[in-house]
């Protein structure tokens, strides 16, 4: 025997209202068709569902517990719609995405906070990696989107990538780092301070390399070379130690002044940085929500970088 889940809940609101007719107005249809429509439950089950002749209408013990049962299936109903209501209007659902080590630890996590201020129901799958790996995750649907360093001529054609702003480098040094006391700081400065340098994979060494040399640095002494993004920030924080960064994204320890950008007279390479997601991707509303939101806050961390 199946029953339709249908008349389950339309038996349950009989039972409720105590009334054919009653219940037929609730539900927008007929009293004879609700008739009918027990006559057939009964017939299913091969037994009474309701006690004959009495007024209200009076389920038998098997019509109670199919009652319940319908309830139980118009309010998974009920939660269904509003699941897929609260989906269509962006508030709620998941959101896979993945940064590097940085990003996630000093940008992303604040940017999830404050999304979730207006979007509680929001939930997020977090992944770091170096560029390359941010890459596969997008390409191989692992994330929904990533942010990261973006290249444009990149051979994966299932990939598509959006510039949001280039990052812009500085060298970085803890508050009342010696240096910070000079008037100018010149290129033999640096060239004999203490360097902390990323992991080869990150794009960060990379640029760390350009810069150096751009500056006719080659050889740097005392070099300490980390890859862990928590790790680089102690030591900044607690050495004499030099480093090459993106200010936006240690922009809480700017703002705290627990992490300084060291003036001096050149120019630092910047990198294009962007969305990345997968060419055939159709990002939900809630994605589409979290990329404005993530977008704004790195345009308004950008000014407030360039302001300061």
């Amino acid at each position: 025997m199946r029953y339709d889940p249908r008349h389950l809940v339309q038996f349950a609101t009989i039972i409720e209202e105590g009334s054919f007719s009653l219940a037929a107005e609730r539900l927008g249809t007929t009293q004879p068709a609700l008739s009918n429509m027990v006559k057939v439950l009964e017939a299913r089950a091969g037994l009474d569902l309701l006690a004959r002749r009495r007024r209200p209408v009076t389920p038998t013990p098997l019509g109670a517990e199919l009652a319940r049962m319908g309830q139980g299936v118009r309010s998974l109903i009920h939660e269904a719609e509003r699941t897929t209501d609260d989906v269509r209007r962006g508030q709620v659902g998941v959101i896979r995405v993945a940064a590097p080590s940085f990003f996630c630890e000093f940008v992303l996590s604040e940017m999830v906070t404050d999304f979730w201020e207006s979007h509680p129901k929001a939930s997020f799958d977090i992944q770091t990696g170096y560029q390359p790996e941010l890459y596969e995750l997008v390409a191989g649907n692992e994330v929904d989107m990533a942010f990261g360093p973006i290249q444009s001529d990149h051979p994966n054609r299932q990939l598509e990538m959006q510039l949001l702003l280039t990052l812009e480098h500085g060298v970085i040094c803890r508050a009342g780092h010696p240096l910070l006391a000079q008037e100018e700081v010149s290129v033999s400065d640096l060239r004999e301070a203490s360097w902390i340098t990323h992991a080869t994979r990150s794009t960060l060494f990379q640029t760390m390399q350009a810069a150096l040399a751009g500056m006719g640095i080659s050889g740097i002494s005392n070099a300490l070379r980390c890859s862990s993004a928590s790790a680089l920030i102690e030591l900044l924080k607690t050495t004499d130690c030099l480093s090459i960064l993106p200010p936006v994204v240690i922009l809480p320890l700017i703002r705290s002044g627990a992490l300084v950008r060291l003036n001096f007279p050149g120019t630092l390479p910047g990198i294009p940085f962007g969305l990345i997601t997968h060419r055939h991707a159709k990002l939900t509303p809630l994605e589409n929500a979290f990329l404005a939101h993530a977008d704004a806050g790195l345009k308004k961390m950008a000014a407030f970088i360039e302001g300061g």
